[in-house]
């Protein structure tokens, strides 16, 4: 539809070059007189768009809103008796040139006018008055359609329509059939249209939207946190927030860093990482069936027993790393002391989860860091919680995607010298009677055993 809908004709831009519109409006009252008037006056000498040839030109297109599918007829009608007349005035002589009026022709009006609405989560309104949202119609063929009218944005997938300031979207001209029906904004995940499809037919249609977990429960609103825009929170995002924490809409970076600002308020802040931790690990609504798996890659990760009351989660053959995150148990503490993140600027932060607290480390800087050494100093572990720890351990490589190392899960030891009490390494000699540290062979890795639980004294710690 045309902005100012009191105009009937979108006059052509080719036109508005050479004449201005004088009238644009509906013949007195439209609903008695089935009529609309369209009359140009040329500012332009020769009558620019209009010279003299035999090629047809555009001058204006007539819009129709229609709440249902309707059949009508369109004709050009002249008054002679209320001095109206279809005709274009030559330049020079100002002679009526006659248009040759074809049979009335029949038009029937199948697309219906379709309007919806999304509602990111905590997105403010004047962010919402900028952004633009990704709506995807998947017929049942499983085709995405294209609307050209309705795209702002051709090359990208789907079809891209700016929001006002509640959300609201409208779009002409949608073809009837059966659709699902997705929409997306670039920070935050997809949803799916409710009741998951939605019948285009001869009534007017307005949509709205939900995100619905793999548990079924649903969010009227779309979750926010997603940074990199593949529609799933996780460690990839918070690298991102992370990198840009502090940037505002004055900051030279902003067009990256705006990506992290999720609440639309023009600054990345401690409210955009709250969102990002309150849905962290969700995934947006699919079109196709699963969401892609975390990429495995080569590289080890295991618990490091020391000296003194800490352990220390170390890593080998990780390649470059710009953070990692994993689930630690409540009273567990955690720092990067003496790791490859000492010394580099980074952040560590944590949130509660149902297991516990979820702690994720980003850096701050461009250049990553080598995966090989400690990666971070834990206080207050016991052995059970050593194996699901190590299970929920994800890394960030040098390029902000998201992988696994294989784990050295933690299992029993035999007992040494027949003594169920004491631990050592695996693929170590026994230790010898009364000592109380035995020296780590070659190539080998730590293995924690049950001997704390027991509260023996582990001949690789001399500690309990």
């Amino acid at each position: 539809m045309p902005a100012d809908t009191t105009m009937p004709f979108r006059v052509s831009s080719d036109v508005l070059g050479s004449f201005t519109p004088a009238i644009n409006a509906f013949h007195n009252d439209v609903s008695a007189s089935g009529k609309v008037d369209l009359s140009l006056i040329s500012t332009t000498p020769g009558g620019g768009a209009l010279s003299a040839g035999v090629e047809p030109v555009l001058i204006a297109e007539l819009w129709f809103l229609a709440s249902q599918q309707v059949s009508t007829f369109l004709a050009i009608d002249d008054e002679a008796a209320a001095n109206r007349s279809s005709a274009v005035v030559e330049d020079s002589t100002g002679a009526w040139i006659e248009p040759v009026l074809g049979d009335t022709t029949r038009l029937t009006v199948r697309d219906v006018f379709v309007s919806g609405q999304v509602a990111p989560q905590r997105r403010s309104v004047t962010a919402l008055a900028s952004d633009q949202a990704t709506l995807l119609f998947i017929d049942a063929g499983g085709d995405t359609l294209a609307s050209s009218l309705n795209d702002e944005d051709r090359l990208t997938p789907g079809i891209q329509v700016p929001l006002d300031t509640s959300g609201r979207f409208f779009l002409d001209q949608i073809p009837t059939g059966t659709y699902r029906v997705f929409a997306k904004v670039a920070t935050h995940l997809q949803g799916s249209v409710v009741g998951d499809t939605v019948t285009i037919d001869s009534v007017r249609r307005n949509l709205s939207f939900r995100w619905v977990a793999p548990d079924t429960t649903s969010l009227d609103s779309l979750p926010a946190g997603d940074a990199n825009d593949d529609n799933r929170i996780n460690l990839a995002d918070f690298g991102i927030l992370v990198r840009h924490f502090g940037s505002s809409s004055s900051s030279p970076d902003w067009s990256t860093a705006g990506k992290a600002n999720f609440d639309g308020d023009s600054q990345v802040g401690f409210d955009d990482f709250l969102l990002l931790a309150d849905n962290f690990g969700r995934i947006g609504m699919e079109v196709t069936a699963a969401a892609r798996p975390v990429a495995a890659a080569n590289g080890d990760l295991w618990f490091d027993p020391a000296d003194g009351p800490m352990d220390v989660l170390r890593g080998r053959d990780l390649g470059g790393l710009r953070g990692l995150t994993l689930v630690v148990p409540d009273g567990v503490s955690v720092d990067a002391e003496g790791s490859i993140f000492a010394g580099v600027a980074h952040e560590i932060m944590s949130w509660p989860v149902a297991e516990g607290r979820r702690l994720a480390i980003a850096l701050s800087g461009d250049r990553p860091v080598d995966g090989n050494g400690p990666l971070l100093r834990l206080q207050g572990l016991v052995s059970d919680d050593l194996d699901r720890m190590l299970a929920s351990v994800e890394l960030l490589d040098a390029g902000g995607e998201l992988f696994r190392a294989a784990s050295e899960l933690s299992e029993p030891l035999q007992p040494v010298d027949d003594d169920p009490l004491r631990c050592g390494w695996r693929a170590a000699g026994p230790c010898a009677s009364g000592d109380v540290r035995c020296p780590r062979p070659e190539g080998a890795r730590p293995v924690r055993s049950g001997c704390r639980a027991a509260g023996a004294l582990p001949c690789d710690l001399g500690r309990p």
